[in-house]
């Protein structure tokens, strides 16, 4: 692979939810800190507007 070389990945799930609660608990600071970590040794202990 080049440096020059792009790779794509792409991730997609099915939500069973009005598309109104997800964006909520999408871009809502106070429900960020609840799913925005990739393992237990990383979260988000706060978030603001």
């Amino acid at each position: 692979m080049n440096s020059t070389d792009i790779m794509k990945i792409t991730v997609q799930t099915i939500i069973n939810a009005p598309i109104e609660k997800v964006w909520e608990k999408w871009t809502s600071p106070e429900h960020i800190i609840n799913w925005n970590y990739a393992s237990d040794d990383w979260h988000t202990p706060s978030s603001d507007k």
